[in-house]
């Protein structure tokens, strides 16, 4: 996380923030609305996907509490997939984080983590965690992860700096997301969204207006855009 500091200012839509002012300051004038609830603040966005296996190996993807060997990868995917949390095999299998293991080899940062198939009929894009009692189905510029202290799962959120902009596939986007997932290093005022696939994850990486974003409730802009 990059904490902004110092005296400069920011635009905030169609405001201007001078830091040393308490966001709660600006509720009155842009945190409240018919459209969209509460400001919640400024967050560091980051991207996550499912990942791809390209090639075949010999490091071992085991299963929950290390009972079965799924696959044999590549370092290179198994890496990548301890950091994504869900990945695609070459036989079209769709593999998610189940469960940390001591049997695991090391992956991203030391990670050990075993996994488990999913049903891509009920999770084409991987699973996230429990909202309204139930897994969240992860959905490419729907879902982020958070820091279930700042933001509990299940939360609608409304990002101003995503309506009206479109997806590579040309979805037009209405800025409204929903906390469905949580990581280990996704911790205070920091949003890993969802972005499907790798080259939709780098795509909007380069976009320096889109590395810090500002969240509110999704309040009625956002209403029935969520079932479930």
């Amino acid at each position: 996380m990059h904490p902004m500091s110092g005296r400069g200012f920011f635009a905030i839509g169609f405001l201007v923030w001078f830091p040393w002012l308490p966001l709660d300051s600006l509720i009155p004038l842009y945190g409240q609305s018919t459209e969209h609830g509460a400001l919640l603040g400024q967050f560091e966005v980051t991207y996550y996907y499912v990942a791809q296996e390209r090639r075949d190996g010999d490091w071992p993807l085991f299963g929950p509490s290390c009972g079965t060997v799924l696959a044999r990868t590549s370092p290179e995917f198994h890496s990548v997939l301890s950091r994504e949390g869900t990945g695609r095999l070459q036989d079209g299998r769709l593999l998610n984080f189940a469960q940390r293991c001591p049997c695991a080899r090391p992956g991203h940062r030391g990670s050990r983590i075993c996994y488990e198939v999913l049903d891509v009929d009920l999770f084409p894009w991987g699973r996230g965690g429990l909202v309204s009692g139930r897994l969240a189905a992860l959905k490419p510029f729907r879902s982020v992860a958070v820091d279930p202290a700042v933001i509990p799962l299940g939360t609608v959120l409304f990002i101003p700096q995503w309506a009206a902009r479109h997806t590579p596939d040309g979805q037009r986007l209405d800025g409204c997301f929903r906390a469905e997932d949580t990581g280990r290093m996704i911790k205070n005022h920091r949003l890993d969204l969802f972005a499907g696939t790798p080259r939709w994850a780098q795509i909007f990486r380069k976009s320096a207006e889109l590395s810090h974003v500002t969240v509110f409730l999704g309040g009625e802009r956002c209403r029935g855009v969520f079932s479930g």
